[in-house]
């Protein structure tokens, strides 16, 4: 017990020493403070605004294993090569390497969405950078896909144009089976073989027909499967600024100011302390002065 009492007086008195530390230099405390505030409030002042235009696009998984993936497509929007043409057809003059700083590529978790986000202290020009982004994006993306969907389209044609063939033959064979029963001049052995030819032909038409049918469906359902790379949500002009950002920036400078006035405070403190102590020190090393005492007349 007594010495957690002790303890407590101990920081009981640590406590009251540091707020008398910190009222006796308030006003290098404030001093540092206002100066700090100020210099944010100047600082925000002259910075350029910075506005961000933002795009997303959905990925394509037909599209080529560069542009398919989120994390290969993400660092081929950021290449060179890329965001040369970028700057190129936006209008904007601005260098790859800078392109780059101004550009951020996020993967949305669990899906294969990319948002793309891009800054410039135009508003304009950062809604341009990001239109022509998202254009030179989705143009490279879909040539796979637009590759495959016209070789589907080519099968697709193929398929139907023999569906037709092989519906002229399936109803000339049904006719001819139809017919023959009324032809007299034939005799009942011919007759016959015509039958079973006309049997034949429907049978295999039919079979033929089926399949045609059946791959027909297959490449429909495949065609409306290749899908193209997509805009979700188009880039807009920003109307306000993400920078600079007053408040957060007022905050940060107060709370330095506040840490390096304490800090100022405490260091004064500690010089007049340790003069203090060093006082009595220095007369004892100094050597006395010496009186001369005159004779008296």
């Amino acid at each position: 017990m007594g010495a957690y009492s002790l303890s407590t007086q101990d920081e009981m008195i640590d406590i009251a020493s540091f707020v008398n530390v910190l009222w006796r230099r308030r006003y290098v405390i404030g001093v540092v403070l206002v100066c700090a505030v100020l210099t944010a409030v100047l600082v925000n002042r002259f910075l350029p605004p910075v506005y961000e235009a933002e795009a997303m696009i959905q990925l394509s998984e037909h599209s080529s294993p560069l542009y398919a993936s989120p994390s290969s497509a993400s660092m081929v929007i950021r290449s060179q090569i890329f965001l040369r043409d970028v700057g190129r057809d936006s209008g904007v003059d601005l260098p790859p390497s800078r392109l780059r700083r101004a550009m951020r590529v996020d993967i949305v978790r669990g899906t294969s969405l990319l948002m793309i986000r891009v800054r410039h202290n135009d508003p304009l020009a950062a809604k341009a950078l990001a239109e022509s982004t998202v254009a030179e994006f989705i143009a490279r993306a879909s040539q796979r896909v637009s590759a495959k969907r016209k070789l589907t389209e080519a099968h697709l044609k193929t398929v139907s144009d023999q569906l037709t063939q092989i519906q002229g033959i399936l109803s000339l064979s049904r006719e001819t089976f139809s017919r023959i029963q009324e032809v007299g001049s034939i005799s009942q052995e011919d007759r016959g073989l015509i039958r079973t030819f006309a049997l034949n032909a429907m049978s295999i038409s039919e079979d033929l027909y089926t399949s045609l049918l059946d791959a027909r469906k297959e490449l429909t359902a495949q065609l409306l499967s290749l899908e193209f790379p997509e805009i979700v949500e188009p880039p807009t002009v920003p109307l306000q600024p993400v920078a600079p950002r007053v408040a957060l920036n007022l905050a940060v400078a107060s709370l330095l100011g506040l840490l390096v006035g304490v800090g100022l405070a405490y260091a004064i403190e500690e010089l007049l302390t340790i003069r203090q102590l060093a006082a009595p020190a220095v007369k004892q090393v100094l050597p006395k002065p010496v009186t001369t005492q005159e004779p008296e007349t």
